[in-house]
């Protein structure tokens, strides 16, 4: 899958001269459903060409603008290596792809900026985590949701204990006894050819010390959090080494090697969905306690204007709801519409994006959960 970044969203929402077209759709990594994403990419971009020609273009540019995506229908090692979502963005003079681990819904979208929704689950702090799996030979790093999961390839990550060192007897020599029988004598692990745990501890601290270097390049956010995965010798070493303040103290225990990514996550899900819940509630507390000081409110309109501003810290969205109207935040004026009107934009699209570009946190909960009721609410930095 395709890393994606706060940056390059706020590339994408940096622009506001259309025509711009976004397209969603979802993805299959293995099945026989794959034969039939090359025919969904299809009949989109023939509605992005219907698109573009009601809207004035000539069909010569239509069909320029849309090529990079109609190149990829014939191309099967493409369809081999998805996700479960697809995102293309085109401009005349460019466009962008990303295959990503969310769930999309089929959406062609024409403005004069790119429609960034669809993209907020994997940054919002209740969206997007990662499981890091150590072992002696290999380190993985997935990438995952609450329904998704895929492996993050990973160039010049240091892979395994002798690679670092470049010590080849070392690798032959050190080796954990991967089964489930209490050490003896209460020692965290055992390694064959090697009796002096003081002796080895460090190489292994140095191996994470460059793991944890490498890490940050491979992250969509450093904030997002990450579930260690490991036999039990091996976690309280990473966090010694450990710089990134999003490592979870709970770890999967065991040999990772054993596990499958799908078995990964499963169990990965038990320690992410407590600490999401912990983090939202928290959230939900500090809002309810600001509410009356001038740091917290659920107006709609001082919302959208305080996100565009970089006031926002936290900003609670409801969950697949919309709100159209229009804002200038230079005029400090936001106008909401009963439906949607020409030049219209989703306020709370708006709203999120810009919070998330702003370093803010963003929660998109149901309805029922939503602070006051609201479709909008926040905690304002000032």
């Amino acid at each position: 899958m395709d890393l994606i970044t706060i940056d390059q969203v706020k590339q994408l929402a940096e622009g506001n001269s259309g025509p711009r077209v976004s397209l969603y759709m979802p993805t299959h990594r293995a099945g026989a459903e794959i034969e039939q994403d090359p025919i969904r990419l299809r009949n989109l971009l023939r509605q992005a060409e219907e698109k573009l020609k009601a809207d004035g273009m000539r069909t010569p540019d239509i069909r320029s603008m849309l090529q990079p995506a109609y190149d990829l229908l014939p191309d099967s090692l493409f369809w081999e290596h998805l996700s479960d979502g697809l995102a293309i963005f085109f401009t005349q003079d460019e466009h962008h792809l990303f295959r990503l681990p969310i769930d999309l819904e089929e959406q062609v979208i024409l403005s004069d900026r790119f429609y960034l929704k669809p993209l907020l689950p994997y940054f919002m702090d209740d969206g997007l985590f990662y499981i890091l799996a150590l072992s002696q030979d290999e380190v993985k790093l997935i990438e995952a949701t609450m329904h998704t999961v895929g492996e993050v390839p990973m160039r010049d990550m240091p892979q395994s204990l002798a690679e670092l060192l470049q010590f080849d007897e070392f690798e032959q020599n050190l080796q954990f006894h991967t089964s489930t029988a209490p050490p003896a004598a209460g020692r965290p692990a055992m390694f064959h050819g090697h009796s002096d745990e003081d002796e080895i501890k460090p190489r292994i601290l140095q191996w994470f010390q460059r793991i944890d270097e490498a890490l940050p390049e491979f992250l969509a956010d450093r904030e997002t959090p990450i579930v260690l995965a490991g036999v039990e010798f091996l976690i309280p070493l990473y966090h010694d080494a450990n710089s990134l303040c999003c490592v979870l103290n709970d770890a999967i225990e065991g040999n990772p090697e054993e596990l499958s990514a799908k078995q990964l996550h499963a169990r990965a899900l038990d320690i992410i969905r407590p600490h999401f819940a912990q983090s939202r509630q928290q959230a939900q507390d500090r809002y309810h306690e600001s509410v009356g000081t001038g740091l917290a409110t659920a107006q709609l309109e001082e919302v959208v204007l305080a996100a565009h501003y970089g006031r926002v810290s936290t900003l609670f969205v409801a969950r697949d709801a919309q709100v159209w109207g229009t804002c200038d935040p230079d005029n400090s004026h936001v106008v909401v519409h009963s439906s949607q009107e020409e030049d219209d934009h989703d306020l709370l699209e708006l709203a999120a994006v810009q919070t998330l570009l702003h370093g803010g946190r963003v929660y998109a909960v149901t309805p029922e959960e939503m602070p006051d009721n609201a479709s909008l609410a926040a905690i304002f930095r000032y």
